[in-house]
């Protein structure tokens, strides 16, 4: 129906189209249209004069790229993994391996039964969900470095530490230097007071 209506409208664009409109009612119609498909996918290309004009590219799934940017582990065998553009047929490969994981949203997996060791190969692969289970896109590979929650954790703690140590010794430092000025002023109007009773007593 579509080759028909194109056809009315002076449309015939592309080679399978044209096919349609020019063959739809001739006797070996079927046939001959299973060989021309033969021809583009497998055969020698002869209806592109035997040189394919199309070049390769990589295809990945889905509109946005997929990144990994980071594996934290949370505890024994838990980890988070986070990142952008996850899609529920996400997996982490770890060492050419696809492990599942839990999707958890768009920028966050959940790898809940996994053994991470340190300096594994790891990236996301995104598996077709047809029959074949092919994966479809994968990001870069990276290497694996351990740092539990734990050790996030405590490294924030010394570094608020550091920055509440440093606030509070220039508070002390700011507190110092007020005392001692008003100390300065109270020995500077002391003298002064002492100095105009002495000018009163000596008239």
């Amino acid at each position: 129906m579509a080759a028909e209506v194109m056809d009315r409208v002076g449309i015939h664009e592309g080679n399978v189209f044209r096919y349609h409109q020019a063959r739809r009612q001739t006797k070996n119609y079927q046939a001959d249209l299973e060989m021309l498909q033969y021809d583009i996918l497998y055969g020698k290309q002869y209806v592109y004069g035997g040189k394919n004009p199309y070049q390769k590219e990589k295809l990945h799934l889905g509109v946005e790229e997929v990144t990994l940017d980071k594996i934290e582990k949370i505890s024994d065998g838990r980890y988070y993994i986070t990142g952008t553009n996850f899609t529920q047929s996400a997996y982490l490969e770890v060492n050419g391996e696809l492990v599942e994981v839990t999707y958890v949203s768009p920028t966050t997996l959940l790898l809940t039964d996994g053994d991470l060791q340190d300096g594994d190969e790891v990236d996301i692969a995104i598996r077709s969900n047809s029959s074949t289970r092919k994966v479809l896109s994968r990001t870069e590979t990276q290497i694996y470095h351990e740092t539990s929650k734990a050790q996030t954790d405590e490294s924030t703690e010394d570094t608020t530490e550091t920055d509440m140590g440093s606030q509070t010794e220039g508070q002390t430092e700011e507190q110092t230097e007020t005392k001692t000025d008003e100390k300065a002023d109270a020995v500077e109007n002391g003298a002064s007071s002492e100095k105009s009773e002495t000018t009163v007593e000596t008239q």
